[in-house]
């Protein structure tokens, strides 16, 4: 490989935190010119100077020479195997200099600047993880880390941390960075620094922070075609939080002795984590993250629940699962009911001009935490006035069939209650780019959606229960999502 090749170079500065904040990087063309393999390879082989940098910034062609890489006999497999094999071999080399610097001993006796990996840069230059061959060049970056980080002695706490991260859009910043430059103090001998890692407190993450139950955000947005835009990522990690914090299910051991004899190993997978691979990861690294949040001030004083067991996680994780399917099939639900007219609609009736997004973030005035509303709802008409209406959505899974009408009636007043406290009252809605960015608006009404297949269709019920809502000033839907 050509040691002096400017991908390489440019990833290993960044990383290191010695380039310039504004990156030399040429822009991510969405639009690139039609492809020749003349644009990258010389003559004699080999990249042309600066166009491996070149080629990465351009996914049209990026996913181009990996699909024909892969593609055995057709015409261009083989160069574009050596093109794409170059950018894997430069991926692999920056993953084990990054491991390497963490470790070395020059960084455990001081924390330096370039000290603690840049990881966010990877971002900047790969951009969002959306085809498989941007998502193979953080693979390989991700493998050659964890493989050299584990022989220089890192622990499995933030190795997977950051190898987990890696692997879609959102790198590990701070917290990790900084992480595993203590680990790395450690493993070298130096003195073993505490990092105080974030809580699993309701508040607004700072960039970079990850929590543990929030572990695997990414790969649900990711999966549910979602990852690119705004707000989802946090989205989900800031119900994944709420929802583990929630959870029932057995936990393991709260006392520290006890909880390190359960360690979890992706060398040694409990029973059903061989056909989810991925949960297992997740489960790996959300058990240590949790750990570190035990044993960290912070998590003392915060009251940090143990980790959940793996069976236990693994019915958490499918049950959050299908409540964010319901939550997509009511969002589709609401997107068509803006093409309807007010009188056929069945929720956005009073609107003239509705306009739907999904996981808004809210803040209510004094408070430091940020609340997702599943769904939220402006009429365009009223954009330009003081007062715009404003309609929040929360989406429930709630089973119903076990309970009397009584308990149906308590329990939707509990929700109503809940709803009305996340997404009611006056709100500053805080996602980037909606018309009512940073505006502090009255929600005009709160709706409550439950999937009908878990209502029983009991007249005196779902009486109960509208008359719980109604009582709550929050009016609820029964919708069916097969």
């Amino acid at each position: 490989m050509n040691l002096r090749a400017p991908l390489l170079i440019l990833a290993l500065a960044c990383l290191a935190g010695t380039c310039d904040e504004e990156a030399p990087l040429p822009p991510r063309e969405a639009h690139p010119p039609a492809f020749e393999f003349s644009q990258y390879l010389a003559k004699k082989g080999g990249f042309l100077p600066g166009t491996d940098v070149l080629l990465v910034r351009r996914p049209e062609h990026l996913e181009h020479v990996y699909e024909l890489s892969l593609r055995e006999g057709v015409p261009g497999h083989e160069e574009a195997k050596e093109l794409f094999g170059n950018l894997e071999r430069q991926a692999q080399a920056t993953g084990e200099h990054v491991a390497e610097q963490v470790y070395s001993l020059r960084c455990a006796a001081v924390e330096l600047p370039d000290c603690v990996p840049k990881w966010r840069f990877i971002d900047e230059l790969l951009g969002p993880a959306e085809g498989p061959g941007n998502r193979r060049l953080r693979q390989v970056l991700a493998e050659a880390f964890e493989k050299r980080a584990r022989s220089k002695g890192l622990e499995t706490t933030v190795v997977m941390a950051v190898v987990n991260v890696m692997l879609a859009e959102g790198m590990l910043q701070s917290a990790v960075g900084k992480a595993a430059t203590a680990e790395g103090r450690a493993a070298a001998g130096g003195p073993r620094v505490l990092v105080e890692t974030p809580t699993v407190q309701a508040r607004e993450l700072g960039a970079g922070e990850v929590r543990a139950a929030g572990v695997g955000a990414q790969r649900l947005a990711l999966e549910s075609g979602r990852l690119g835009l705004k707000g989802e990522v946090s989205a989900m990690e800031a119900r994944l939080v709420e929802a583990e914090a929630q959870e029932v299910g057995a936990r393991q051991p709260a006392a520290v002795k006890e909880l390190e004899k359960l360690r979890p190993s992706l060398e040694r997978p409990l029973a059903g984590a061989e056909v989810e691979e991925g949960l297992w990861r997740e489960y790996v690294s959300y058990w240590e993250l949790r750990y570190a949040e035990l044993t960290s001030p912070a998590g003392v004083e915060a009251g940090v629940k143990p980790p959940l067991s793996w069976p236990s996680y693994r019915v958490f994780r499918a049950r959050f699962r299908r409540a964010m399917e319901f939550q997509a099939k009511v969002s589709a639900l609401l997107r068509a009911e803006v093409r309807l007219p007010p009188a056929e609609r069945r929720v956005l009736r009073g609107m003239k001009q509705p306009l739907t997004e999904s996981n808004v973030g809210l803040k209510h005035k004094g408070q430091a935490s940020v609340t997702y509303a599943d769904d939220l709802a402006v009429d365009g008409t009223t954009l330009e006035g003081k007062a715009p209406r404003v309609e929040t959505v929360s989406t429930k899974q709630r089973d119903f069939r076990r309970m009397s009408e009584g308990e149906a009636g308590e329990q939707v007043g509990t929700d109503a209650r809940e709803a009305l406290a996340k997404y009611g009252g006056e709100v500053e809605v805080r996602r980037p780019g909606h018309p009512l960015f940073e505006r502090r608006v009255s929600v005009s009404r709160v709706h409550l959606v439950y999937d009908e297949s878990l209502v029983p269709d009991v007249k005196n019920l779902r009486d109960s229960m509208l008359q719980a809502a109604k009582e709550k000033g929050v009016e609820i839907h029964f919708h069916h999502a097969p």
